[in-house]
């Protein structure tokens, strides 16, 4: 998880081939250690979004989602639904972004999260607005974004964030 953490800083400071590097020793370690079940769709999720190969990304996103569907800890699921939609949105797989989107959603009928609520909006408008443009879709994205900022969650999808950042 800390290998993670230090990827995702070093993705934020441009250094990719860093984040990189330490993205993929956490995807070893998690693997030679046996700990899919415990953080793997976490991991696996944050490879798909930092890394810069199609393939690597597209096989990142699939086992975490088999190991999603073999069972683990919930935080996975929050965790690589939004790294997977980032993914998507980035590659301009919007439909794929929004089922991302309604699988997080998802996991929050069982107990409503505001995390889940926020995320599962800012992935839906950025969509909308990647794929149309639209005005009205561009200031319903920016009223996400404050909401982003006054929840304190404006680090969540750094990629994404400074992809819409013009109208």
């Amino acid at each position: 998880l800390l290998l993670e953490g230090k990827a995702r800083i070093a993705g934020r400071r441009g250094e990719q081939a860093r984040a990189g590097t330490l993205i993929l020793a956490a995807a070893d370690l998690i693997e030679r250690q046996q700990l899919e079940r415990f953080i793997g769709p976490w991991i696996w999720g944050t490879l798909a979004v930092l890394t810069d190969d199609a393939q690597t990304s597209e096989r990142a996103l699939r086992q975490g989602e088999a190991q999603l569907a073999r069972g683990c800890l919930a935080h996975n699921a929050l965790r690589f639904y939004v790294s997977a939609a980032e993914t998507s949105l980035m590659s301009g797989d919007y439909k794929q972004a929004d089922r991302y989107a309604q699988q997080l959603s998802a996991c929050a009928h069982v107990e409503p999260c505001r995390w889940i609520t926020h995320h599962v909006q800012l992935i839906e408008r950025s969509s909308a607005w990647l794929l149309t443009r639209d005005a009205a879709k561009w200031h319903a994205l920016q009223a996400a974004r404050r909401d982003a900022e006054q929840l304190g969650y404006v680090a969540t999808m750094p990629l994404l964030t400074q992809t819409v950042t013009v109208g």
